[in-house]
């Protein structure tokens, strides 16, 4: 069996478990591939269902006609893959640690503020009772 990209005249695979097997994924995905990213596969006898085959070199065409399309081969895929997890685990850590300071720093800047309602409350009460025992207090006349 040649691998993808390879320069064999026309190879044909037959059988959806073929297909699946050279683009490295299950019969099930292959046939969504089919039915919903144009996955090139011949139908004899203009059938949908039943047996099939596929041109190696159109599958390859198709695999390779948009980047994103790339992973859906399991050649070298598997090794981004695992790197973008690495990436995406270093970066969930950074954001963590970021959240942990964040709630930290907003907890200390709340007693602050706390602290500071409270104070202005206490400074409140204690000029109403200042105003009260002046508002008792006759008016000396000049």
């Amino acid at each position: 069996m040649s691998t993808l990209g390879s320069t064999s005249p026309v190879r044909v695979l037959s059988g959806w478990k073929e297909v699946a097997k050279y683009l490295g994924s299950g019969v099930r995905t292959v046939q969504r591939y089919e039915r919903e990213l144009g996955l090139p596969i011949k139908h004899p006898s203009s059938k949908k269902r039943g047996s099939i085959f596929a041109d190696v070199m159109a599958l390859d065409a198709w695999v390779n006609a948009k980047p994103m399309r790339k992973s859906v081969t399991g050649h070298g895929c598997f090794e981004t893959k695992v790197e973008d997890l690495r990436e995406a685990l270093v970066q969930n850590r950074r954001l963590r640690e970021q959240m942990r300071v964040s709630r930290a720093e907003i907890r200390r800047e709340q007693k602050q503020f706390l602290a500071r309602v409270q104070s202005l409350v206490l400074d409140a009460h204690k000029i109403r009772e200042a105003h009260k025992h002046f508002a008792n207090i006759p008016e000396i006349p000049n």
